[in-house]
């Protein structure tokens, strides 16, 4: 009887022990976790935003690299009717999908330079482009940008992402996760509503200014067109309103992948 009791003391004192250990392990997990999205959110906020928007409203490269050449330099101007300077880029890849994009970048930058050409009013027009490789992917950013007659100031911004190992166009989804997407998202939420706090204290003021519509689908990530990785491997999300409206206005989203 007294073996018997023996024996239950110390099989007790086992279990405690174990669960002791197990409850120990998963605090320490747990720490760990907490350390490293510390750790996460810290190279988040290194991201210095204002810089790199500076940055980007910066005169484009033209850069040429072993996938990229410039296909075309257009010049063309006619006093009082208009002004054109285009550098249109062409992925060097030999693959129908890369053919696919040039076609579409040709086809663009000629429906432009046509309307330019055949516009009303005098107008400016300036093509340029900068690329970038982070991770397999080419990223090809065009910005567009028009003065036409009294019409503000009109930019345009197209981008075209490329996986040069798997010779396919990327969307946004195929290069961040679940974790990220719920994070960018908060990214771009944040962003338009700050953008409108300012557009609404203008209007308020009897300035002009260009309100967005939070409601709009475009503001959802999986329908984000317009995004490239930029130097440092950092995810830039666009949207440039100019692409439908005059104006120079954009939104310009920054994460660290």
């Amino acid at each position: 009887m007294l073996k018997n009791k023996k024996m239950i003391v110390i099989i007790s004192t086992a279990v405690i022990m174990v669960v002791a250990v197990i409850i120990i392990a998963v605090i320490l997990l747990n720490k760990n976790k907490e350390k490293q999205n510390e750790y996460n959110n810290v190279i988040e906020e290194s991201i210095d935003r204002e810089k790199l928007e500076m940055e980007f409203k910066q005169p484009f490269s033209n850069n040429e690299n072993e996938y990229v050449e410039i296909r075309q330099e257009v010049e063309q101007a006619k006093v009082g009717k208009y002004d054109v300077t285009a550098k249109i880029p062409k992925i060097t890849i030999e693959e129908a999908e890369a053919e696919e994009l040039n076609q579409e970048i040709y086809r663009l930058a000629a429906s432009i330079i046509n309307q330019a050409t055949k516009a009303d009013k005098y107008v400016k027009y300036d093509m340029e482009y900068i690329t970038y490789l982070n991770r397999n992917v080419l990223s090809i950013v065009i910005r567009f940008t028009i003065k036409e007659g009294a019409n503000p100031r009109r930019i345009i911004i197209k981008t075209y992402n490329y996986d040069i190992v798997e010779n396919k166009q990327v969307k946004i989804t195929d290069i961040i996760d679940r974790e990220k997407e719920n994070k960018i998202q908060e990214e771009i939420n944040n962003k338009i509503e700050e953008s409108n706090i300012r557009a609404n204290q203008s209007i308020s003021k009897g300035y002009t200014a260009y309100v967005r519509d939070t409601e709009s689908k475009i503001y959802k990530i999986e329908n984000a067109t317009e995004f490239f990785i930029g130097n440092d491997n950092i995810l830039y999300i666009i949207y440039a309103y100019g692409n439908q409206d005059y104006t120079d206005e954009m939104d310009l989203i920054m994460y660290k992948l």
